[in-house]
């Protein structure tokens, strides 16, 4: 079959789609709307993983009633988390003595639990009867980028409210959690911010494993030389595009939102189990209401996240970035 049968095979198909979905939500009965509900909502489940960063890189789990913790002064939903305890440390005693007391501590965090939804969107069925792609993807387009932009402003605030100061230590960190790095990408780019992380961590022992930089930056060791170790890189990248597995031993999340992550601009988290707890109170649902000819739409979840170890995130900026 030729690639224009195929091209109008699809349109018929998505005609189709389009035909089914909006009887559905024009339907008398509340159980067609909440079918056509689902189907959207599944559309913008599918699509918001790839646009939301912490939902690509983090497990989430599903929080339940019972789970919920109630607060004194207000009705928000908070869960609790504990943290694990920090230990003193062994020490050398002599023969007839004994090691001081000590009594530990547990911490506990409280994860606080938000809606993200998007504006109520309405549309006249008669003007869709002609639409010759998918309405469903235009909508969950839409309510994807919001709700996406929202959800990764959130996340990275709280990160950036970790590190403190550029170049400055905080008090529950060794070293500096925001550097800048002068000179742009090159060969002693990764092995810096791993040895970033080891001085921030001190002698705790966690790695980074998990870098997120946007596109522009993670394009920059195609342009390394066989000299900066580059070479073989470089000619891969060239040929089959930013490799995002295995690269200096870490897990790379390439983002197309270059003012959210600026250029040169890369963020190192250690493994999500001490970093980072995600959890889902509503996954991301769509509604739809109808009246007359006119179809409403409106999607909402309800979420939270915690970031369990302030320590546990670094942010380098490459300074002088060759673009």
């Amino acid at each position: 079959m030729s690639d224009i049968a195929n091209y109008e095979q699809e349109m018929e198909q998505e005609k189709l789609a389009n035909a089914n979905f909006i009887k559905l939500a024009k339907s008398p009965h509340h159980e067609d709307r909440e079918k056509a509900a689902e189907i959207g909502s599944e559309v913008i489940k599918e699509r918001i993983r790839e646009k939301a960063m912490p939902l690509s890189m983090f497990t989430w789990t599903t929080t339940t009633n019972d789970q919920l913790v109630p607060q004194l002064e207000s009705e928000e939903n908070m869960r609790y988390f504990d943290y694990e305890v920090d230990s003193p440390g062994s020490i050398s005693v002599g023969l007839y003595n004994n090691p001081h007391n000590y009594t530990f501590a547990g911490r506990r965090g409280a994860m606080k639990f938000y809606k993200i939804m998007t504006p109520r969107m309405s549309k006249d069925t008669n003007e869709m009867r002609t639409y010759s792609y998918d309405i469903r993807k235009i909508f969950a387009d839409n309510i994807v980028r919001d709700m996406a932009i929202t959800l990764n402003m959130n996340w990275l605030l709280a990160n950036q409210m970790c590190l403190g100061a550029p170049e400055l230590p905080n008090a529950w960190a060794s070293g500096p959690q925001w550097c800048k790095v002068y000179g742009g990408f090159g060969r002693e780019t990764i092995p810096n911010i791993k040895v970033q992380m080891i001085k921030v961590q001190g002698d705790r022992g966690f790695e980074v494993k998990q870098l997120l930089t946007n596109i522009v930056t993670a394009i920059q060791p195609a342009k390394m030389g066989r000299e900066e170790s580059g070479g073989d890189i470089s000619q891969t990248m060239l040929k089959e595009g930013v490799v995002e597995d295995g690269w200096g031993g870490m897990k790379w999340y390439i983002t197309m939102n270059t003012q959210m992550v600026p250029d040169g601009t890369i963020w190192g988290f250690t493994d999500e189990k001490y970093y980072i707890r995600c959890s889902h109170l509503q996954e991301t649902t769509m509604y739809i209401e109808s009246k007359f000819d006119m179809i409403e739409f409106v999607a909402m979840a309800n979420l939270g996240m915690l970031i369990v170890n302030e320590r546990n995130v670094i942010r380098t900026d490459l300074e002088g970035l060759n673009l």
